[in-house]
């Protein structure tokens, strides 16, 4: 007989897809001003947010700068986040989420990290 493991990972597709067709102004609204942007050739904007929480219990701000170039200039970016207690034995969890937008729409995604404090970010 043997015995059945559970993934440590969660499916959070649910979460992805809510944001999927988001305004911008959304977006910020929830999760604070982008890390960091740049601009495509053919006029997208392409945001990126960054958040990591202490696991066990311990919650404490996480702060990120982004600088960067692309066809359209330079651009600067800096983010804060609050970590979410509860998380597991101690490590640091990390969710980063880089969103596509055209005409200030969510049109592509993807997001990198733990795929249980990245299923925290649902859009409310």
């Amino acid at each position: 007989m043997g015995c059945a493991t559970q993934s440590a990972e969660i499916d959070y597709s649910a979460t992805r897809a809510g944001w999927q067709g988001a305004p911008y102004d959304a977006v910020v609204v929830q999760w604070g001003q982008p890390v960091r942007y740049t601009v495509m050739d053919d006029g997208r904007y392409v945001y990126t947010w960054y958040s990591q929480a202490g696991s066990g219990g311990a919650a404490y701000p996480s702060t990120s700068i982004g600088v960067f170039g692309g066809s359209r200039g330079v651009g600067v970016g800096v983010g804060t986040g609050i970590g979410l207690p509860g998380m597991g034995g101690g490590e640091v969890v990390r969710c980063e989420r880089t969103f596509v937008f055209k005409n200030a729409v969510v049109v592509e995604q993807t997001w990198n990290g733990s795929s249980q404090f990245c299923s925290t970010f649902v859009r409310r």
